[in-house]
């Protein structure tokens, strides 16, 4: 087996429609990652990119096309991550995988940790966003991982990225039932977004606090977060993400 191959998940393989990860992320970048030629001028604004927090799929998805075609390794890598945060805000979780088992060899290769990190909360998404096809295992799991990544970004000072690990870290709290938990991250990621002006990506927020609520079958309260997250987004004219909100719910709820 190849070296590369022993280090990091392979995610895109299919268990009964599962996404599994046969090796832990941990492993996806060597000890001492993070000092290779280059890593650590990433500057806080351009990884804050990779994460969209529910914006536009199609604009999104451009942009992440755009910056696979750049010469610089470490701004493919954070296009493959941008197009697998999309998609897994979609719920298409094995579109999602593959793109982020992309990334690995040039992760490993360039020693870029910030991407490693970045591939943590994109781990922790998809186990939650599998809702009961992931096992505990896999979950607890899923909790160190957005962990992780939320002291690594915290370290960074790329406090979008470090709002997303928040919001990775609440989805996978409400996969366990442990909503208040849950809604403790949640909160977290809402005071960033909210003192960086990202008034928007508050509304993804909200988004994930109301399906904790539909995953606990509390379906008034989901309504009624599902309700701010719709305003959010008329406030600032955005018809078509209004709408969007309530389709992606868990069931369409």
């Amino acid at each position: 087996m190849p070296v590369l191959a022993q280090n990091v998940p392979e995610l895109a393989e299919e268990v009964k429609g599962r996404v599994y990860l046969r090796s832990h992320v941990r492993e996806a970048v060597s000890d001492g990652a993070g000092g290779g030629a280059g890593s650590s001028s990433i500057q806080p604004k351009t990884l804050n990119g990779v994460f969209g927090f529910g914006s536009d799929p199609e604009e999104a998805l451009a942009r992440a096309a755009a910056a696979r075609t750049s010469d610089d390794g470490r701004a493919q890598v954070l296009g493959m991550l941008k197009a697998a945060d999309v998609y897994s805000s979609m719920g298409k979780l094995h579109e999602a995988a593959k793109e982020v088992e992309n990334t690995q060899r040039l992760v490993q290769e360039l020693r870029f940790e910030e991407g490693r990190a970045c591939i943590l909360v994109l781990i922790a998404k998809i186990y939650a966003k599998q809702g009961k096809l992931s096992t505990f295992d896999q979950l607890d799991e899923a909790l160190d991982l957005a962990e992780e990544a939320q002291e690594k970004f915290q370290k960074l000072k790329a406090r979008k990225c470090e709002a997303a690990a928040f919001l990775a870290l609440a989805a996978v709290r409400h996969a366990l039932k442990k909503f208040e938990d849950g809604n403790l991250a949640a909160k977290e990621a809402q005071l960033i977004l909210e003192d960086m002006g990202e008034t928007a990506a508050v509304a993804e927020v909200f988004q994930v606090v109301a399906t904790g609520y539909v995953l606990k079958e509390e379906f008034k309260k989901a309504e009624k977060w599902i309700g701010k997250a719709k305003q959010i987004h008329e406030s600032l004219g955005d018809a078509k993400m209004a709408a969007a909100c309530v389709h992606r719910l868990p069931g369409g709820y």
